[in-house]
């Protein structure tokens, strides 16, 4: 049961979302940058409360379930319990769980250093394997991205990981960076864009792809490696292929943003944790204000209908934020 101050918000979001869909649209639950927030369980409360009206397909996490600073055994224990606790939300139990930046664990180990959000392929892919049941699944191998076909909406739901890693075994260093290795870029161009004509792609990322898009202070740290070369490959394919291109979804920044760059919708959304201070400036995009605990704005996420046929994305805001609508 839904807390007293998100009843009506639960009601509104419901209704919101039952009066924009129709019978082919894709219907789902996003949130992101979630911390190990301790407002998790009620954010996860008011998503299965609105799931029981609109039936979501799926709940979309666009990553940083962790910290980043928590010992191995801790981080993966924890990890399980996010992704559990979030799969619960939605009665078709499907979570399609991104990796985040912070998605990893300290380790003091390495080569005089401690290094936090330490996560390996292999580690991350024996956490998420329950998203490869699901079907219409392409991931390679161990990789952490993969894409997800919809066949009766002719959607391809691509999910990128905007981070990738240099590890040295024989000498215990390890490096992570933020944005998309060339093993990642060729997959994205040369098997994820090649859909069937017609078909509607829905890009996601926890980092968006081009540093104009993050914060001012950070755009060196923001996944520019590979990420001009996605979107122009994700640009051709919409111009030559006959492909329609919805949105490129993304987290990390912690602010909602709309912006369309070279004909992409680039959809950015705030974090639901509450309580995490804004220590950076946005180019675009803007921080919900008033996210004071035991109230309606203590809470946010988004119930997101696409329209292929209607080329209309809409996002409705549970909580904090406003309703967003791109047409592409």
């Amino acid at each position: 049961m839904t807390l007293p101050c998100f009843q009506e918000e639960a009601e509104s979001t419901a209704q919101a979302i039952c009066a924009c869909r129709d019978d082919d649209s894709l219907v789902f639950a996003l949130v992101t940058d979630t911390h190990l927030s301790d407002t998790s369980e009620e954010t996860c409360r008011n998503i299965k409360c609105v799931d029981e009206k609109v039936h979501f397909q799926f709940l979309l996490h666009m990553g940083d379930f962790l910290t980043g600073g928590i010992p191995k055994k801790a981080s993966l224990f924890l990890l399980e319990r996010e992704t559990r606790r979030y799969q619960n939300a939605v009665a078709s139990g499907r979570l399609i769980a991104l990796q985040g930046n912070h998605d990893g664990y300290r380790d003091e180990t390495f080569k005089g250093q401690t290094v936090d959000n330490v996560i390996f392929d292999s580690v991350w892919r024996r956490q998420t394997d329950f998203i490869d049941g699901y079907g219409g699944v392409n991931r390679p191998g161990e990789k952490p991205y993969f894409y997800i076909d919809f066949h009766r909406e002719n959607v391809r739901l691509i999910c990128l990981c905007s981070c990738y890693y240099a590890y040295d075994e024989a000498n215990r260093d390890y490096k992570k960076y933020s944005g998309f290795d060339d093993a990642q870029a060729a997959w994205f161009e040369t098997t994820a864009l090649d859909a069937a004509e017609g078909c509607t792609l829905l890009v996601c990322s926890h980092i968006a792809p081009l540093s104009e898009l993050g914060s001012n202070e950070f755009k060196s740290r923001m996944s520019e490696r590979n990420g001009a070369r996605l979107t122009n490959a994700l640009n051709a394919a919409r111009q030559s292929k006959n492909i329609n291109v919805a949105a490129w979804l993304a987290g990390d920044s912690h602010a909602d943003a709309s912006v369309t760059i070279e004909g992409i919708p680039f959809i950015t959304t705030a974090s639901q944790a509450p309580y995490i201070p804004q220590l950076w400036t946005m180019k675009h995009g803007t921080f919900p204000e008033s996210r004071a605990l035991h109230t309606v704005n203590q809470d946010l996420w988004d119930g997101v209908v696409l329209h292929p046929k209607k080329r209309e994305l809409r996002l409705v805001r549970f909580g904090a934020g406003q309703d967003r609508v791109v047409l592409y």
